[in-house]
């Protein structure tokens, strides 16, 4: 029994490969998150987590309060933002 790619092997390099090879070209990771870093910035972590604090949102809020205190466990905000957490 004969599979259509040994029938007609001009479709499988022409129609069949292709896809196959631009499938295994997506999968590569890209430059730009290859070595990509987040800088977390003090200033802007807990201005964040108060943000969401002042909008009623106090579950990412506390999770945003968390995530300063780990990040930053000397800044003197450290305080305030334990409080905030309950």
């Amino acid at each position: 029994m004969q599979t259509i790619f040994l029938k007609y092997p001009g479709l499988f390099f022409f129609r069949v490969l292709p896809y196959g090879l631009l499938f295994l070209y997506m999968l590569l990771p890209s430059p730009a998150q290859a070595g990509k870093e987040i800088q977390v910035n003090p200033d802007e972590q807990f201005l964040y987590a108060e943000d969401c604090f002042a909008k009623e949102d106090y579950i990412n809020a506390a999770s945003e309060f968390k995530r300063f205190i780990f990040f930053f466990p000397k800044d003197e905000r450290r305080e305030p933002a334990t409080y905030k957490i309950g």
